[in-house]
């Protein structure tokens, strides 16, 4: 008798946390489809009004790449006035400082002293901003030319405390992994453009965003013990009442090729946004209840990711509706890689598909520990990013 009630257990463990995969990845696929109908306008509106931009970028051992995206911020059209570039360095990192002293006193470098990781440093360089805008970038980040008239309106005409711009990997071509991350930058982006046109939650990426500065300092800058610093901004911002919104610019920078680098920037990510939610869960009981119930999900996701690989086994080794469950999960997961928008060849479109439940798996295996370390309060260190330079084998100025 134990033994079958044990299994019958087992059984609807599998069905419910089936119907969860199946309902929150359908959930995501009507967002894509909503995207692919009614894609978001594409033309510049006129730039009426000019507020004073500063351009941040924390960078650590960054002299290979920094000066490539110097040069593109240089490059935009913008009231030399009213434009800032800050970039805060690792104090003692006098590599990186010496590849921006070419650029003059358009580049102003600070010696950062926090210990704490990015958030320490970008908390550091707020007292340095007087700038009614703080334009967030990685030190790889390369905008469009025309970034900043696809943005600004949206923040002086339509109302939005933030924007972001739409990621891609420039090195798309290095590997697996990169191509598979510009799949994921697009869903990222739909979702992202089609949730704020509905009032919900989108993010505020730290690779290039607009923000009002007096709305950081409002929520009193970035949390210097979360892990994923701009999600938890984000959080905090539109939870309070901040309107945030998605821009059709673009951004390009360079993915993880290696699986190991891969493994170490999601295991930062999916923390963060578990930490994240730990602590600002409470500023969502005053947001309505469908807008909470979607951040929410977002920011657990990583938990149920985490059950994706279990679920795959014991469905396999059940059978019956668990089973079809998978199944039925999986299509949706197929068209969501075959319909998102985007310049993707049909090749890349099969091959998307093909590595969605792959990528799914290795993303379940990251989860996991994170869940593992989450629930037994184990503490990861903030690390940066490694990344290959792979600037410095390629040309890395496309058309933008």
């Amino acid at each position: 008798m134990g033994t079958v009630d044990l299994h019958g257990v087992a059984v609807l463990l599998l069905l419910i946390t089936g119907l969860v995969f199946f309902i929150t990845t359908l959930y995501a696929l009507l967002f894509i489809v909503i995207g692919a109908l009614k894609p978001p306008a594409t033309e510049n509106r006129p730039i009426r009004t000019y507020p004073t931009i500063t351009a941040v970028i924390a960078a650590k051992n960054e002299a290979a790449v920094l000066p490539g995206t110097l040069r593109r911020l240089l490059e935009m059209p913008y009231p030399a006035e009213k434009f800032r570039i800050l970039v805060a360095v690792d104090e003692g990192d006098e590599e990186t400082a010496a590849a921006c002293r070419p650029f003059g006193d358009r580049v102003t470098v600070i010696f950062a002293k926090s210990r704490k990781g990015k958030p320490g440093v970008l908390n550091e360089v707020l007292f340095h901003i007087t700038s009614d805008l703080v334009f967030l970038l990685d030190a790889d980040s390369l905008p469009d030319r025309d970034a900043f008239a696809q943005m600004l309106p949206l923040m002086t005409e339509d109302g939005f405390i933030a924007t972001s711009a739409q990621g891609y990997p420039l090195n798309a071509g290095e590997g697996i992994v990169p191509r598979f991350f510009k799949m994921e930058c697009r869903i990222q982006a739909e979702l992202n453009a089609n949730k704020a046109r509905a009032g919900y939650f989108a993010y505020i990426p730290g690779f290039c965003s607009l923000v009002r500065t007096d709305e950081v300092r409002r929520v009193g800058g970035w949390d210097e013990s979360c892990l994923s610093e701009d999600s938890d901004l984000a959080l905090r911002v539109w939870a309070t009442g901040g309107r945030i919104s998605e821009s059709v610019a673009q951004v390009g920078m360079e993915a993880p090729a290696q699986l190991s680098t891969f493994f170490r920037q999601r295991l930062r990510w999916y923390r963060g946004m578990l930490d994240s939610w730990q602590k600002q869960w409470r500023l969502l009981l005053k947001v309505p209840i469908v807008p909470a119930m979607d951040v929410t999900i977002q920011f657990l996701s990583p938990g149920i990711v985490a059950l994706f690989l279990p679920f795959c086994i014991g469905s396999l080794l059940a059978g019956g509706i668990p089973l079809l469950l998978l199944i039925c999960t999986l299509l949706v997961l197929v068209a969501g890689a075959v319909i998102i928008r985007g310049e993707f060849s049909v090749a890349e479109r099969a091959g998307n598909a093909l590595m969605m439940v792959p990528f799914l798996l290795l993303n379940s295996v990251i989860c996991i520990i994170v869940v593992v370390t989450f629930l037994l309060n184990i503490r990861i260190a903030w690390k940066r990013t490694e990344k290959s330079n792979f600037f410095l084998k390629k040309p890395r100025d496309p058309a933008g």
